[in-house]
């Protein structure tokens, strides 16, 4: 057969039995726990009323119910009195938050028979049946459990009622089971819907990795596959944690030779590198055996982050792109969110000379680090004796880099751990030891560091890089480091990588220098505003590569960040940019380059001129300013207009600091739904998403009083 369907529950058979009336346990509408015992505090030493726990609360029935909601981090539990078993089901609605810490259970004779968690992070309510007809005419009692600690989520209980019956809208450890003749199965998505669990399976003991899928409840938003061409002329399972029988995504998966989509759809970038399908974040680059190897946190089974993989590509010359098959999938540790990849030229680790090793972190709640290693650069096999780091003094592993450190001969890692960063050492990259840690007086999040020297007039300075989580932008701190841990130089330190709005977890690449350049790559995106992003089979776009180098001004140093020279290859056809004096506005048509193009021109401004700048728009008053204020020594982006604006934080004010200079030169790439602007070779660099309806395609340049005068102009279509 092509597809068979299979219950992993008992089938419901109405009861044949002369009473069909429902057995009350508790409705709690009494207002006392009479019935029950308290064990802990998370439970009140009554049911709560719906209203003072959460305006969002709904699906109970009544005034009260069951709710471990404290305000607090809290743990606890009731025990029922003792009932006979007296009809075929038992029915109560449950919500709250998902964990196998939070739930009810049904016991006999001091064993478990069932036990019930909340199947959806909801507020809401929903029924759920266990069939007690086996255990007919036997006494039994029930346990609420709530044993969660730090994580959001508390158990809500009601309506507890033995019945002939089943009032259950969903379906748990459901089964399908399909005959293996093509090379993937189609799963439909409906982002909205909540996260399910499904796994793979040739038998009980043969279980693929697990996955967390948003499959279609209402409507299909689009289809994602798994490849299933190693099981062909064998039957494989999907079991899936739970289901509504009203959902319409697990009767529509199918069988298929080809996965067809639309890649090019309309926001797709067209010089940018972007994921052949699914969710992308975090770049982690290397050079290695003649290649440009781009991994990158990566959710191949929808275009939201989940199911973190390491995705892969490759190039010769960092333009044109191959994708890869995945390098490494989640396993029983957990998912992988963040890495860092190294060459191990030397066999420190002992998995061979120039193996590819890639430490990485695993898990939510503790998070671990692991190690695995690849021979060739894409296939990666696990370390056997994972995880190798457990650092229960840490919060977390958010973000790492290694990198060789000559002078005392070890690895060096630098991990993020809230308001910290950390310093680790190793000689084998298996076992690391404390070394010391960076603080500053802050309350933001950090994540994603890197820890780098730059030549400066013969010396090298050390770059800290840290990912602020809050404001989804990337600080760093020029200093120094001793092999322990880094110190600041006394300026005015943390200063902004890149002040748009857009370019975050950005980190250099592992790539051999003889002059000590840097080459870096961001994520060109918010997570503020990710999911509202307008496009539908992918999610996730990374910056052009940036050089990296110090620069001084007034004594002070900074870090100055301009595209590669390997971008001027995206260059297809050009046209020049006449010179013109400005007096008040002037447009210019530059249509024929299509919706990807890079600008570049000088503006010098007469002493008069204090307000100034140029805007990108279209035929719909759609459009993005560039403005320069030398009074108040600010360059403001103003994306309001943009089109297609996402929510709130995406049309609040862009500025950075501006010093007034006779000239500056400007840089404008474009690419669909995207702007990067370099002023004066990097010295203040701002990526921003922009979602017009059609390509901008008129360009004028303004000021509010003098002249500006606008040379050595050119405009350039971009291509890959």
């Amino acid at each position: 057969m092509y597809k068979k369907i299979i219950y992993g529950f008992l089938i419901l058979i109405v009861s044949c039995s002369s009473s069909s009336e429902s057995i009350s346990i508790d409705d709690f509408e009494l207002g006392n726990f009479d019935k029950w015992t308290i064990s802990g505090n998370a439970f009140s030493q009554k049911p709560a009323k719906s209203t003072d726990i959460s305006p969002n609360i709904q699906g109970f029935e009544g005034n009260y119910l069951v709710s471990s909601y404290q305000n607090q981090d809290l743990q606890g539990i009731l025990y029922s009195k003792e009932f006979v078993l007296k009809r075929d089901y038992l029915n109560f609605l449950i919500g709250g938050g998902v964990s196998k810490e939070m739930y009810i259970e049904l016991i006999i004779n001091g064993k478990t028979i069932y036990k019930s968690s909340p199947t959806i992070n909801s507020e809401t309510l929903q029924w759920h049946t266990w069939n007690i007809k086996p255990y007919r005419n036997q006494t039994a009692s029930l346990r609420i459990v709530d044993n969660q600690k730090g994580e959001w989520g508390y158990l809500l209980i009601d309506q507890i009622e033995q019945n002939n019956l089943p009032k259950n809208v969903e379906m748990t450890n459901y089964f399908m089971y399909f005959d293996i003749s093509k090379k993937y199965l189609l799963l439909p998505i409906e982002e909205e819907a909540p996260e399910i669990l499904i796994q793979l399976m040739t038998n009980q003991q043969n279980k693929e990795e697990p996955i967390h899928i948003r499959l279609a409840k209402t409507k299909i938003d689009y289809w994602v596959p798994i490849s299933v061409e190693k099981f062909e002329n064998q039957t494989i399972a999907i079991a899936f944690s739970y289901i509504e029988k009203s959902d319409i995504g697990f009767s529509q998966i199918q069988q298929a030779d080809t996965f067809d989509f639309n890649y090019y759809e309309k926001y797709r970038p067209s010089f940018h590198f972007s994921p052949y399908y699914g969710y992308m974040n975090k770049p982690i680059g290397i050079f290695y055996k003649e290649n440009y190897h781009l991994f990158f946190q990566y959710n191949p089974y929808a275009s939201v982050l989940g199911n973190g993989h390491l995705g892969h590509a490759i190039s010769s010359d960092f333009i044109d792109w191959k994708y890869m098959p995945i390098a490494m999938s989640p396993d029983k540790l957990g998912a992988i969110t963040s890495a860092s990849i190294v060459s191990d030229k030397n066999n420190t680790a002992g998995f061979g000379k120039e193996a590819l090793i890639a430490i990485y972190t695993v898990g939510e709640e503790q998070q671990t680090l692991s190690i695995a290693y690849s021979l060739d650069g894409c296939t990666f096999a696990k370390y056997t004796k994972n995880p190798i780091l457990i650092d229960k003094n840490t919060a977390s592993f958010d973000g790492l880099k290694i990198f060789w450190y000559e002078p005392t001969k070890q690895w060096i890692m630098v991990a993020a751990s809230l308001q910290n960063i950390d310093f680790y050492g190793s000689k084998n990259l298996k076992k690391w030891n404390k070394l010391g840690e960076f603080k500053q007086n802050t309350t933001h999040h950090w994540q994603y560091p890197d820890l780098f020297p730059l030549p400066y007039k013969g010396k090298n300075k050390w770059v800290l890089l840290v990912g602020e989580k809050e404001k989804n932008s990337t600080l760093y701190f020029i200093g120094n480091f001793d092999g322990k841990t880094f110190t600041p130089d006394n300026s005015s330190y943390p200063q902004l990588l890149d002040y748009g709005k857009d370019n975050y977890a950005a980190t250099t690449w592992n790539i051999p220098s003889k002059n000590g350049e840097k080459l870096l790559t961001g994520w060109l995106s918010n997570e503020q505003y990710e999911y509202f992003i307008p496009t539908k089979h992918f999610r996730g776009v990374m910056t052009l590569p940036r050089n990296l180098s110090l620069a001084s001004v007034e004594e002070q140093l900074f870090l100055q960040n301009a595209p590669t020279q390997e971008v001027t290859l995206f260059r297809q056809e050009v046209s020049p940019l006449q010179d013109m004096e400005i007096i008040n506005i002037q447009q210019t048509i530059i249509n024929s380059q299509g919706a990807s193009y890079e600008i570049e021109f000088s503006i010098t401004p007469t002493e008069q001129a204090r307000i100034f700048g140029f805007v990108l728009a279209n035929k719909h008053s759609e459009q993005i300013s560039v403005q320069f204020n030398l009074d108040t020594q600010k360059l403001l982006i103003d994306r309001s207009q943009s089109g297609g604006n996402l929510k709130d934080s995406f049309t609040e004010p862009i500025e950075a600091p501006i010093k007034q200079k006779i000239t500056y030169k400007i840089r404008l790439f474009v690419d669909i739904a995207s702007t990067e602007l370099f002023i004066n070779d990097g010295e203040i660099s701002l990526t921003n998403l922009v979602f017009p309806t059609e390509p901008y395609n008129l360009l004028s340049f303004q000021t509010n009083e003098g002249q500006i005068q606008i040379s050595k102009g050119f405009i350039y279509k971009l291509s890959r």
